[in-house]
């Protein structure tokens, strides 16, 4: 066997199993890799469905274990069998494809056993990999990452050798193992995208004291690295200052933003104070939560790679023409300018950087945007106006016009559907059977309420086995009960289970297959269903807070009841609908008629009402709605925010096509599908160009799958609305041939 995937855990169900899924959803040979789980939590629910989870994958090995703290990665390193031990983060989803790229990575260079380390992404390099003959500059390279426990690999019989003798870092056991093999003949250092994080959030990663962690203990090993002469004194000052970065950054997220963490913040001042300067770390700390307020004003050019046709200038070359580069598509960037003249002929991100007294004569004819921190803003704009330099913006300004260009092209349908089709392809993930769609590319896991109502699109538009594939999967995961869980197979929603059936009904006549989880699935809705017509649900977690979705979207779930009574002449299904309907309208007409929800989620009132025969009171709702169109298209995603929700957009055109008003809903669906990101995807949400500092809160940074889902509903409804305004035009210009 190859490789050991050694995945130490403290026992958090929903980063383990997605995380766990991604590495068994790789098609790969079980026989060339093995996972080991050590469990050192206290969630018996955890350990248990653990147990299970073992039982059905021949080649994972579970082991709950007393292990304190970090040493819980020195338990899953002796039970791995494999050529080479890597350690797996509990939260890293492995990409499609990649657990495979890392196998033939490591066949590669088995016979000679060089020390690698998988930065995934975070050093960027130029290339995928550097091999290094010196431990010195592997070092340097690696700066703070030497501490991140999820590159660390190390073959098993390199480990044999000193497992028994290297004294480690209760915080940093792995750094130890990294740096076991000093006198190796070759470093590598992989920094290709292997994985993604689940969760960033900081709420559930530990106890430990930050601080001493990484200011103390974490430097130390540094230290001792340079004391021991393994490391240069140049690399010892460049990793220092790596990891001051690390540090302020951990101020302004913890202390600064006061963002949730489980760590214990305590004795800052103490241990920064050893190898550090608490006055410098709090001074640059609240430097850059400027910037870093300001950098999320052009976050989101990173997520509509829009691409510009005139190159621009940037001027600064420190943090915000750092992070700026790190945002926009390098292709739209001639060169950076900066004062510095020391920084003249260097690279940020591969880019060159010039001095401006020897190239501000080229600057006259380019657009130069201005990248700086609000100290030096007006200083550098008042330089390049006496330099004869009119072409500036700032940074806004710049968004704002990126933005408006993409917006002001033409919506080029077929492309916009090949890459959304595309999207839905490249996110169905390989089950145990039949197939789902992921839950977004924030959770790549299977979710089966988005999985249900994809099947009657994916009929729509002739992706039948695709269908068929979903309903297998929902058939083989429905609950003894009748129900359907959330993504993260904790609990039953009565409407996820609602659209599941409406799925299964669609994709009756060419799968029949299907009846007896159709039945049990109504069944079990009707345990929910209250004697006034309410409905209903075991648990609301996954709702948000009452601005953001209520039971009324409980109307969505009431035409697959009805036609599933109609279809097996189960008169109790259609009661059960037709209370809650009138419970529904009468209860709650005021929020019915009034914007007051996410608009994703009262745009599936909008639907159900026109699905229960309740046209005129949709049509009162959405001629409300068209207040809130702006001229370019966009409807906020709240009736009190200004940016918008992509699959929000997507249910109202859809809506407004079904109601036959061409002109709203032609307005509103070209307006979305100029937010599709290069890859077919939508984010949950983007910016409103006029309010580009808004904070957006409905995944922001990622792809949802059911974005993609409502955008082929829309077409479809927009192409039969389009076709019927013009079939009266065809029949009477048509040439009939006798």
């Amino acid at each position: 066997m190859l490789l050991s995937l050694c995945m130490p855990t403290n026992g958090v169900p929903e980063w383990v199993f997605p995380a766990l899924n991604s590495i068994y959803n790789q098609n790969v040979d079980n026989d060339l890799f093995e996972v080991i789980v050590t469990d050192n939590g206290n969630n018996s629910e955890f350990e248990k469905e653990m147990r299970i989870y073992a039982k059905e994958h021949k080649n994972l090995t579970y082991k709950k274990t007393n292990a304190y703290m970090f040493d819980n990665q020195i338990e899953a390193l002796n039970l791995g069998s494999g050529d080479f031990l890597k350690i797996v983060n509990h939260r890293g989803i492995f990409l499609p494809g990649n657990l495979q790229y890392m196998i033939d990575f490591i066949e590669n260079y088995k016979n000679i056993k060089p020390v690698i380390y998988f930065s995934n992404g975070a050093l960027n390099f130029k290339s995928d990999f550097k091999e290094y003959e010196v431990f010195d500059a592997f070092v340097s390279d690696l700066g703070v990452y030497v501490t991140w426990s999820g590159g660390v690999g190390i073959f098993k019989s390199k480990y044999e050798e000193i497992k028994n003798d290297f004294k480690y870092n209760i915080f940093f056991p792995h750094t130890g193992i990294l740096f076991g093999d000093k006198t190796n003949t070759k470093y590598i250092i992989n920094d290709k995208i292997c994985m993604k994080e689940i969760d960033s959030n900081h709420s559930k990663k530990g106890k430990y004291n930050l601080y001493k962690a990484f200011a103390l203990d974490g430097f130390s090993i540094i230290i001792n690295l340079y004391n021991e002469g393994n490391i240069t004194e140049d690399t010892l000052i460049n990793v220092k200052k790596k990891f001051k970065d690390c540090i302020i950054n951990f101020y302004i997220q913890f202390n600064i933003k006061k963002n949730p963490c489980s760590y214990d913040l305590n004795g800052f001042s103490k241990y920064i104070n050893i190898f550090f300067s608490e006055k410098e770390i709090i001074k640059e700390s609240k430097e850059r939560n400027f910037e870093y307020e300001i950098a999320k004003l052009f976050y989101y050019t990173e997520e509509q790679n829009i691409k510009m046709k005139d190159k621009i200038v940037i001027f600064g070359a420190g943090n915000f023409g750092n992070r700026l580069c790190s945002l926009i598509p390098h292709e739209n960037i001639r060169f950076i300018v900066d004062n510095n003249k020391e920084k003249s002929e260097t690279f940020l991100q591969n880019i060159p950087v010039k001095y401006f007294d020897e190239i501000k004569e080229e600057l006259k004819n380019v657009t130069v945007v201005i990248a700086v921190s609000q100290t030096y803003f007006q200083e550098i704009k008042n330089q390049l106006r006496d330099n004869g330099i009119k072409q500036v913006m700032t940074i806004d300004e710049y968004l704002k016009k990126i933005v408006q260009d993409n917006l002001n092209q033409s919506a080029d349908y077929i492309k916009i559907y090949s890459r959304a089709v595309n999207w839905i392809l490249n996110n169905s993930i390989n089950e145990n059977v039949g197939k789902s769609i992921t839950h977004s590319t924030q959770l790549y896991v299977g979710y089966p309420e988005v999985t249900g109502y994809y099947i009657p699109s994916l009929i729509n538009w002739g992706y039948k086995d695709l269908a068929i594939d979903y309903v297998k999967w929902l058939l083989d995961i429905q609950k003894e009960n009748g129900s359907w869980y959330d993504a993260n197979n904790k609990s039953p929603y009565v409407f996820d289970t609602a659209q599941i059936i409406r799925g299964l009904l669609a994709v009756r006549d060419i799968y029949p297959h299907v009846d007896e989880a159709i039945i049990k699935g109504c069944e079990w809705i009707l345990t929910n269903a209250c004697d006034n017509g309410r409905l209903t649900t075991p648990d609301i977690t996954a709702w948000g807070d009452s601005s953001t979705c209520s039971e009324l979207i409980h109307l969505y779930c009431l035409y697959p009841l009805k036609v599933a009574g109609k279809l097996y002449n189960r008169s109790d299904f259609i009661d059960v609908a037709n209370r809650a309907k009138h419970y529904y309208i009468e209860n709650y007409k005021e929020n019915i008629l009034n914007f007051k929800l996410l608009s994703h989620f009262y745009a599936y009132v909008m639907e159900a009402l026109l699905e229960l025969d309740e046209e005129n009171l949709a049509k009162t709702a959405m001629q409300k709605m068209e207040a809130f169109i702006t001229t370019e298209g966009n409807i906020p995603a709240y009736s009190n925010v200004n940016w918008t929700c992509s699959t929000g957009l997507f249910q109202l055109a859809m809506v407004w096509y079904r109601l036959g008003d061409l002109k709203h809903g032609d307005n509103v669906f070209s307006y979305a599908c100029k937010l599709q990101n290069e890859s077919g995807g939508w984010y949950g949400s983007y910016i409103d160009i006029n309010y580009p500092s808004e904070e957006k809160t409905y995944f922001p940074k990622h792809e949802i799958s059911w974005a993609n889902k409502f955008f082929l509903d829309a077409l479809y409804w927009r192409n039969k609305l389009h076709f019927n305004f013009e079939a009266n035009n065809f029949l009477q210009n048509i040439d009939i041939i006798t």
